[in-house]
C-alpha cells in the first residue's frame, strides 16, 4: 500500500529522491518481504520542506509513538489513528490524511473555521486515455511514479539490512556505502535477454 499511501506525501511536499533510508524492522525472510516494517527517509528540502526531511513508514502493527503529536478531536479528546493513513506533522499542527478520505486538520479545535476545498474527482481510465490523446498528464505520470516506486522500494531493500543506513546515489542507482546492498539492485541477465541500462 506504500505507492499509495505515500503519494499524497510526495506530490504534497513535492519531495525528490530519499538520499538515506534506515530500517528498524525485524530481517524480512530470505524469500519473502518483512511482516512488520519500520522505515525512516531521509530527504533533501524541497518547497515545502527543510534539508534532511524525515519521512517514517510504519506497517504491519508496528505504530509510532504518537504521545507528543497534536491529535486532539473537535470535543478535545485524543482521536486514534486510522488502519490506513498518513499524518503531516507541522510546526503549528498536523494533517491527518486516511487512506481514501477527506484530510483533518488537528488539533481539530485550532483549525475549526478553515474550509479544506475537496479535490476534483477524476476517472483513472478517461484521464489516462485523455493524456494519451494529447490532453493533460496523468497526475502519476511516468516520471512522477517511477521516483516515488523507486523510494518505496529503497524502503523494501533497507528492509533486508535492518540498521544499515543506506546512501542513495539517484543519479548512479547506486548505494555507494553498502555492497551487499547495492548487489540487490540489479540482476544478471541470460545471454539475449539483457535490458538496456538495467543489465
Amino acid at each position: 500500500m506504500a505507492i499509495h499511501i505515500l503519494d499524497p506525501v510526495f506530490s504534497a511536499l513535492k519531495l525528490g529522491n530519499p538520499t538515506k533510508v534506515i530500517s528498524s524492522s525485524s530481517a524480512a525472510p530470505s524469500k519473502s518481504y518483512g511482516m512488520q516494517n519500520h522505515t525512516r527517509y531521509t530527504f533533501g528540502a524541497s518547497a515545502f520542506t527543510t534539508s534532511d526531511f524525515l519521512l517514517t513508514w510504519s506497517d504491519g502493527g508496528k505504530m509510532p509513538d504518537t504521545s507528543a503529536w497534536p491529535l486532539e478531536g473537535a470535543d478535545g479528546k485524543r482521536i486514534g489513528l486510522p488502519d490506513q493513513g498518513s499524518i503531516f506533522l507541522g510546526e503549528k499542527g498536523a494533517v491527518l490524511l486516511p487512506h481514501v478520505a477527506m484530510p483533518v486538520l488537528l488539533p481539530a479545535k485550532q483549525f475549526a473555521d478553515y474550509k479544506i476545498e475537496p479535490a476534483p474527482d477524476g476517472n483513472h481510465y478517461h484521464l489516462f486515455v485523455d493524456a494519451c490523446l494529447g490532453g493533460a498528464p496523468t497526475t502519476a505520470h511516468f516520471g512522477y511514479a517511477g521516483p516515488l516506486t523507486e523510494a518505496v522500494l529503497l524502503g523494501t531493500l533497507a528492509n533486508r539490512f535492518p540498521g544499515s543506513e543506506l546512501q542513495w546515489n539517484a543519479d548512479a542507482i547506486t548505494v555507494p556505502n553498502h555492497a551487499l546492498a547495492n548487489a540487490l539492485l540489479r540482476r544478471t541477465y541470460r545471454k539475449g535477454f539483457e535490458v538496456d541500462h538495467l543489465s
